[in-house]
């Protein structure tokens, strides 16, 4: 037969097990009741994750290329101005209205006058922005005026309305070099010497210090940036072609069809010309065919807007 416990022992053991179960379960409460601090490391990663997209979103949205403001502005040049022959008072009405429109884009755009033959007054409307190496420039032109009888939509309404799309989205965040807008006046020819034309480049050309020319990696002319099948950059083959080379090895690299197409006019058909004469980089961009240029038929309407949207996006991703 079993030996038999003593019952004091056997109170004993039973205490002990009922104090034992009573702290576990207390233990457990406390526990189940009190929250893991959350891991510090893991959550700061992801916020600043978070944040980062947030702000490359807001970057995106903040250079996005907007059509409506290039149409706006050929409108208010080809329709709202309409003929701007060198000289006249059209074409300093357009000077006003680039040179508000860059203000109001938060630039400081300064006048250049000069004369043109006969004795008339035109401006080049001129404005920078610094780039993050301030060693170098880049400077981007386009032609303002317009051939008598033409609302000059495409030349060079078009020109002119990329820019300053382009001035605004740069605005919002710096280029590689720095940039100088030209608004050049009195491209177009005036009389009947074939010569008599590019005033305004010429003149900005010939009033560049020796420094200021060294400091130039190149100039980009945007002329007839609005209608056509093909995109072409230009130059006359005068000077050297790196700053063509150049252009055509980014388009490749971004899947753009730029083809070059040589410039035959003895003293240029754009505002290239001057700074090619001076040896400086310089290029045209342009779009081809446009049957109504210089012509009552080069109007708002005629515009292909996909076109200036390409230059404009082309040229931005170029000078970033």
């Amino acid at each position: 037969m079993p030996k038999r416990t003593s019952p004091i022992i056997n109170f004993k053991s039973v205490l002990l097990l009922v104090i034992a179960v009573f702290f576990i379960s207390a233990v457990t409460i406390i526990f189940a009741h009190k929250k893991p601090p959350a891991p510090k490391p893991a959550t700061t990663k992801i916020v600043a994750k978070s944040r980062q997209k947030t702000t490359q979103k807001t970057l995106k949205s903040a250079v996005r290329w907007s059509n409506a403001n290039a149409r706006q502005a050929v409108h208010n040049l080809a329709r709202k101005i309409g003929v701007r022959t060198a000289g006249s008072s059209r074409e300093h009405k357009a000077a006003r209205y680039i040179e508000k429109r860059l203000k109001d884009l938060g630039y400081k755009p300064k006048k250049q006058a000069f004369r043109i033959t006969g004795g008339r007054k035109s401006y080049n409307v001129v404005a920078k922005k610094m780039g993050r190496n301030r060693k170098k420039q880049f400077i981007i032109g386009a032609h303002y005026d317009s051939k008598r009888l033409s609302p000059g939509a495409n030349d060079n309404g078009s020109g002119v309305a990329t820019l300053l799309e382009l001035a605004r989205v740069l605005k919002k965040k710096s280029p590689h070099y720095n940039v100088v807008f030209v608004f050049f006046g009195a491209e177009e020819k005036v009389g009947t010497n074939p010569n008599n034309h590019h005033f305004g480049s010429r003149y900005y050309a010939k009033k560049m210090s020796l420094k200021a020319k060294k400091k130039t990696k190149g100039m980009i002319s945007v002329d007839m940036a609005g209608y056509g099948k093909t995109f072409h950059v230009r130059s006359m083959k005068k000077g050297t072609m790196r700053l063509v080379n150049s252009l055509r090895k980014f388009g490749k690299r971004k899947k753009i069809r730029l083809t070059y197409l040589k410039d035959p006019g003895r003293t240029g058909w754009s505002d290239h010309e001057a700074f090619e004469n001076a040896g400086i980089p310089a290029a045209w961009l342009e779009w081809r065919n446009d049957p109504t240029y210089h012509s009552a038929r080069d109007n708002f309407s005629h515009i292909q807007w996909s076109r200036i949207t390409t230059t404009g996006k082309f040229l931005y991703g170029y000078l970033r």
